[in-house]
């Protein structure tokens, strides 16, 4: 693909002495106010514009008209007002990124037959008509970027396309609507991947009961105080990936109990106190990612992670945990990634890791640890990283010694006295 790079340049207008054959054209960051007409039309093969980041006021009606082969567009960033969809006539746009709208009418995207992913900023619309997305035929990616809206209509995504064409449209992300209508997804059966931010009134318990494909629902930046079962009770097999970070909720029991195949969940940046052996157990073997960094964890469940068979990257790092039960990840050989720095743990037993035999990297830096058996990183003979940095470790461990294929140890921040076994290591 034939490129011109010129992102970051302080430019005010597009280059003179660019090539007329570009396929490519980056002018994101620039001072660009304008886009004149006859240079961007000279670009005939252009296939993909970014201006993301340029202080642009407006563009002329039909300023695109000539790049017929234009299928990617970036506005994000930009200051524009209003972008009238004329603006796009003639292309054959697949992507529209950063679009600015204060009014969504019926015909918003009339003639856009080839468009597949569009993003709407609208800060200052106040509503949306049902049939808004109603000619795009070809959609599968739909983001909008709203601003205390108080709803949707409930027909705004079922009105998408035609009837047999309602399953292209796979992936819906929604940020800065105060309520959603319980039925607003009740015939999208092909969706794959949602997205909600910032939303104030929690969802109907209900609304994803019509989902039979979903497999990735991201609910983060919600101010959640509990979750209801009800959300997930449709998602039983199809759903991978759940995301509930940036949340206020402050304990996990049951109200995951109905999912069974989910691999990768994030609960960062909560409030949770309290885990118990409910938490995880109907999923436990199918989980590969487990993050429960940035809460307020004190103790854990001597149990919590057993039969965790296929758990590879765990997170329990910027909590407050003060000490580590025996053999709490007994049962989870295939971790591979431990974060367990920023806690306030005091010291290490010989116990804490034996099970941890494809461990390949360890962070138990900035936490208060000034004690370490002899024999605690005896068995993690597949450690690469092991992080004991900003600590108050005074000797190490001679087992240390014995890993053979450790590739970084970092012990900075510890009033470590020199000795033989500093020096071999």
């Amino acid at each position: 693909m034939k490129s011109a790079l010129c992102s970051g340049q302080d430019l005010e207008a597009i280059p003179n002495h660019l090539p007329s054959n570009l396929e490519y054209l980056d002018l994101g960051e620039n001072r660009i106010e304008s886009i004149d007409f006859d240079t961007i039309s000279a670009f005939l093969h252009l296939e993909s514009l970014n201006l993301s980041n340029n202080p642009l006021q407006t563009l002329e009606m039909n300023i695109f008209q000539n790049l017929s082969r234009l299928q990617y567009l970036d506005l994000t960033g930009c200051n524009l007002e209003d972008v009238p969809t004329a603006v796009f006539n003639n292309t054959k746009l697949r992507v529209i990124r950063g679009m600015k709208v204060d009014r969504a009418p019926c015909n918003l995207f009339e003639g856009f037959n080839s468009l597949r992913h569009v993003t709407i900023h609208a800060e200052r619309l106040q509503s949306i008509h049902k049939d808004t997305f109603r000619a795009l035929v070809n959609v599968q990616k739909i983001s909008l970027y709203l601003n205390d809206m108080e709803t949707l209509p409930s027909e705004l995504f079922n009105s998408v396309g035609e009837a047999t064409e309602k399953r292209r449209l796979k992936n819906i992300k929604i940020k800065g609507v105060n309520a959603l209508p319980w039925d607003i997804f009740s015939e999208l059966s092909y969706l794959k991947w949602l997205t909600i931010h910032d939303l104030k009134t929690p969802m109907s318990n209900n609304f994803t009961q019509d989902q039979e494909v979903l497999s990735s629902l991201d609910l983060s930046h919600n101010e959640l105080t509990q979750l209801d079962p009800g959300w997930f009770e449709g998602l039983r097999l199809d759903l991978k990936t759940l995301n509930l970070s940036h949340n206020l909720l402050t304990e996990l029991n049951d109200e995951l109990s109905c999912l069974e195949e989910v691999s990768h969940i994030n609960l960062s940046y909560n409030r949770i106190r309290k885990l118990n052996d409910q938490s995880f157990f109907n999923f436990r073997r199918a989980l590969i990612e487990l993050d429960l960094s940035h809460n307020d964890i004190h103790d854990v469940s001597p149990t919590l992670f057993s039969d965790m068979v296929n758990l590879r990257t765990l997170h329990l790092n910027h909590n407050h945990i003060n000490e580590m039960p025996p053999l709490l990840f007994d049962g989870i050989s295939g971790l591979h990634n431990l974060f367990l720095q920023y806690n306030n743990i005091d010291s290490l037993k010989q116990d804490n890791f034996t099970d941890l035999e494809n461990i390949e990297h360890l962070d138990l830096s900035h936490n208060n640890i000034s004690l370490l058996g002899d024999y605690t990183f005896y068995h993690l003979e597949t450690m690469k990283i092991l992080d004991l940095s900003h600590n108050e470790i005074e000797a190490l461990p001679k087992d240390l010694i014995s890993i053979g294929i450790l590739d970084q140890i970092h012990l900075q921040g510890n009033p470590l006295h020199c000795d033989c076994g500093i020096k071999l290591l």
